[in-house]
């Protein structure tokens, strides 16, 4: 269900986000070369701004391999990968990382349907809102930082679950009813951090697929941002009490 799971995080960013249509590109099945996944990749990467958002989604296969120094090295799995030689037809997460440092974009998120290890995160964490005296100034805080950051459905020797049931995978499923419906906002303050998404994916992934697997988030850097989403469940919610008061008025 890979495809269909591309299409509708498209659909989401489009209809509930307000992600711009021209700014969404997709690469599907036979499109979903290397070749092709790195140049859009580098493409979209070198020309945000430095006040934009990038937001990168893949679902497919991941693979890990061990070093022999000790270690893992996680891979994506192109259409035309071949598996006896990643090194020369994966896509390496070295490359993600790289993806990460060149952007200008001020906020990075990568959001990958794969399990697999290697994925050269760093240690730092985001701020908390309790170190704030005030929501205004959290939020003020953490989209003014920058922030790179990345979302995995599940950690080495794990197997990213999807059923006929579901027409997904079990990380797509509640990544969009955690986004969508706004499961994932756990204080409801409106908003949903990067954070917050990864937190509730690392819970209810893990009860959907029986235990089968762990969604695993990480970040590239130092900055202490977060990638915000915009809560439409909320919105949906304001909208529909200012439209109640409208018609008592």
């Amino acid at each position: 269900y890979a495809v269909e799971d591309a299409k509708n995080i498209a659909r989401m960013l489009e209809t509930k986000l307000g992600f711009e249509k021209e700014n969404i590109h997709i690469l599907l099945n036979e499109e979903a070369t290397l070749s092709n996944i790195k140049n859009i990749l580098f493409e979209v990467a070198l020309n945000v701004d430095e006040n934009d958002r990038l937001l990168v989604f893949y679902a497919g296969h991941g693979q890990t391999l061990t070093l022999r120094k000790g270690g893992e090295l996680g891979y994506l799995v192109p259409v035309d990968a071949n598996l006896d030689n990643l090194y020369a037809t994966g896509l390496s997460m070295k490359t993600i990382k790289e993806i990460s440092d060149i952007t200008p974009a001020k906020h990075t998120l990568f959001m990958v349907d794969a399990c697999y290890g290697g994925v050269m995160t760093v240690g730092t964490r985001g701020l908390k809102k309790n170190e704030f005296s005030d929501e205004e100034k959290y939020l003020k805080k953490i989209t003014s930082e920058p922030a790179s950051q990345i979302i995995t459905a599940g950690g080495k020797g794990e197997k990213a679950q999807e059923r006929a049931e579901w027409g997904s995978s079990a990380f797509t499923k509640e990544l969009l009813s955690g986004i969508e419906d706004g499961f994932a906002d756990a204080d409801y303050d409106g908003y949903i951090t990067a954070d917050e998404l990864g937190s509730f994916l690392s819970k209810r992934v893990f009860i959907t697929s029986e235990e089968n697997q762990t969604p695993v988030s990480g970040r590239y850097g130092s900055g202490e941002g977060e990638f915000v989403f915009i809560n439409p469940a909320y919105v949906e919610e304001m909208a529909k009490e200012e439209e109640e008061l409208n018609e008592e008025e």
